[in-house]
């Protein structure tokens, strides 16, 4: 099914990468905070205060349909800086980097010649894995995966220095729909998985700046 949905989301981005009118290029600081809970095999712990930070980096192509309206295929990396679960905190040497894919509607509203205002909204799909081997074992590891589907929008502003190229900054904001987490530990040929789901408000806003040229 993951596999099926990653190869879905792939020819997407592809498509609409073959006839975008734009392609930019953004990154910043993702803020993440709201509350969460774990459910393993049925059981569900107490829910307790989250928040995160995530370094992304990203490349997204518009492709203008009809009077400044768009669909916008996008992928990149979540850098993990930390992560805080109630008051168990967790740093960027324990935490998976992501790789992610997101397709979204775009609206793009000129406000001066030179200067636009473009809000989009859609679906992001993350996954990662962090596989850390045991320095006294050597045939032993652990793996920590998280992977994530959330609504996204963006709410940024282009400004055009030339034909060609545009400053563009704004917000990211998400929140997530459902979210796995998966522990993996391995000794020789033995392996012991346990997978939870995480559950509760959260919402993530993420300061970003970029470039991107126009076609």
């Amino acid at each position: 099914m993951k596999k099926s949905l990653l190869v879905a989301l792939l020819i997407l981005v592809v498509s609409v990468s073959a006839f975008a009118n734009s392609v930019s290029f953004d990154t910043g600081a993702m803020f993440a905070f709201g509350s969460i809970k774990s459910t393993t095999n049925g059981s569900s712990s107490e829910s307790v205060d989250y928040s995160a930070i995530d370094i992304p980096i990203g490349i997204s192509y518009r492709q203008e349909i009809k009077n400044d309206l768009g669909v916008v295929g996008s992928f990149g990396l979540l850098i993990p800086v930390n992560e805080k679960g109630g008051s168990v905190e967790i740093n960027s040497d324990n935490l998976p980097t992501s790789f992610y894919f997101a397709i979204k509607a775009s609206c793009l509203v000129p406000i001066q010649k030179n200067l636009s205002f473009v809000s989009t909204f859609g679906i992001n799909y993350s996954f990662g894995t962090k596989t850390i081997t045991s320095s006294s074992l050597a045939s032993a590891s652990y793996s920590y995966s998280i992977s994530q589907f959330k609504f996204e929008s963006d709410l940024l502003v282009e400004y055009s220095v030339s034909k060609n190229f545009a400053l563009r900054g704004g917000l990211n904001i998400g929140i997530p729909l459902f979210e796995e987490r998966k522990t993996t530990s391995k000794v020789g040929s033995i392996s012991n998985v346990n997978s939870s789901t995480i559950s509760g408000f959260r919402m993530s806003v993420a300061p970003v700046v970029g470039v991107a040229y126009q076609f």
